[in-house]
């Protein structure tokens, strides 16, 4: 699955967003001449590059303070705009499909605010293509998950796991042998950790299975919450 794949849709609504942005681009840069241009979008480039990897090559002649001030002039402006609204056009359009993969748990009793929110920006991630964050941040909603059912259930205290601060492999056995759960489950709730910790700690999937791994996150984190909520 590609995060820039085109919806069902037809393609419409991705063709008048992208001649929005071609004819937005038109009209506010129709008085930059060609070699100005150049110049503009030279320094857009290394503005987005420097923010992207959060450092920026020191040089003798141009310190990057300088090129950052550029950032605040109208047609440099502009011209971020138009690359972050192109950006988000087309990593947005394979939402579809992402979001057909989603089958949302039927449950009894939902999860407390702070669950939830973690369970909405792991989604929101997926939908919008960022799967290295979606699989940490399911990771991550899984333990609070685990946590907040270990503390209602009794098995701990607020104050004792911030104590004892039980690593993600302890939480899982804990829940499951005070749920008594099965396999399915816990090969479920295991796979979430594994992925978490591969792109927390050891390397990002490849680009190439990235969505897949992070929408298995996804798929096993509702299988948690239909059996633990359910």
């Amino acid at each position: 699955m590609d995060a820039t794949a085109g919806s069902d849709s037809g393609g419409s609504v991705w063709g008048y967003l992208d001649d929005a942005v071609d004819n937005a681009r038109g009209e506010l840069l129709e008085d930059l001449d060609p070699e100005r241009q150049k110049i503009v979008d030279a320094l857009a480039d290394v503005l987005i590059r420097s923010h992207e990897q959060l450092s920026a090559r020191k040089s003798a002649k141009l310190s990057f303070r300088e090129v950052k001030k550029a950032a605040s002039h109208p047609w440099v402006s502009i011209t971020l705009d138009l690359r972050f609204a192109s950006d988000a056009t087309v990593r947005v359009r394979g939402w579809r499909k992402r979001f057909d993969l989603l089958d949302p748990a039927e449950v009894t009793k939902m999860a407390s605010p702070q669950v939830r929110e973690y369970t909405a920006e792991a989604t929101w991630t997926f939908l919008y293509g960022f799967d290295a964050p979606c699989i940490a941040l399911c990771r991550a909603t899984l333990e609070q998950i685990l946590k907040e059912v270990l503390v209602t259930g009794g098995e701990y205290t607020g104050p004792r796991l911030r104590r004892e601060r039980p690593d993600l492999g302890t939480l899982i056995e804990s829940v499951r042998r005070l749920r008594r759960l099965g396999k399915t489950w816990t090969d479920s709730a295991t796979g979430i950790a594994e992925r978490g910790n591969t792109a927390l700690h050891r390397h990002l999937f490849e680009k190439k299975i990235r969505p897949q791994q992070a929408a298995k996150s996804l798929t096993d984190l509702v299988g948690v919450v239909a059996a633990l909520f359910g």
